[in-house]
């Protein structure tokens, strides 16, 4: 039996989702990891500065690039979990047919933003690595270890606004509210 065209994108859709939920996930367990060690850096660095015990240059530094990897590496797996913010108090009086619509030129719109900031994010990390840029603190750290995770966020993030572009076409196309969506631990 020849497959649907229909079966074909739920097939497309399927595959996307297992490949965007594997490097949200890859993406995820360091910032989980790293969330964690930062509270006991950031613990210590309190404790020791109010007892006047030490006073570590190092954690101001380290905060900046944990605040840059969580926020890259933490933004495709927002946009995955639906946990990023909704402002829809007026796109949701209108009807389904209109909202489709503008939730395919939003994400085609979003998409094509992302991927110029992805590019632009690359660019900053080849500057850094080519020209081995090290940071202005007493650490003197090589800079571009910590540039390359903006392009990695962003690329992952275009490559999820991609599938929900996919998706909203799917669902202007097919005329459904939500097209189905497996659940999280399945995907992955």
């Amino acid at each position: 039996m020849e497959p649907t065209h229909e079966d074909m994108t739920d097939r497309v859709e399927r595959i996307l989702d297992k490949i965007y939920g594997a490097i949200t996930m890859a993406l995820i367990t360091p910032v989980a990891v790293f969330l964690v060690g930062w509270i006991l850096v950031m613990a210590a660095f309190i404790l020791g500065r109010a007892f006047d015990l030490w006073h570590p240059q190092f954690v101001e530094e380290f905060s900046i690039y944990l605040v840059v990897l969580c926020t890259f590496f933490g933004i495709p797996y927002a946009l995955r979990r639906g946990a990023h913010i909704k402002v829809d108090f007026v796109t949701r009086h209108l009807p389904q047919r209109v909202q489709d619509i503008l939730a395919v030129i939003t994400y085609l719109l979003a998409v094509l933003v992302v991927a110029y900031l992805t590019q632009k994010g690359y660019m900053w990390f080849w500057v850094g690595f080519v020209k081995q840029r090290h940071s202005q603190f007493p650490s003197n750290l090589l800079q571009w270890p910590f540039y390359i995770t903006i392009p990695i966020g962003y690329g992952t993030l275009t490559l999820g606004l991609l599938l929900e572009f996919y998706r909203s076409i799917l669902r202007l196309v097919k005329g459904v509210k939500e097209v189905p969506k497996k659940e999280w631990k399945e995907a992955v």
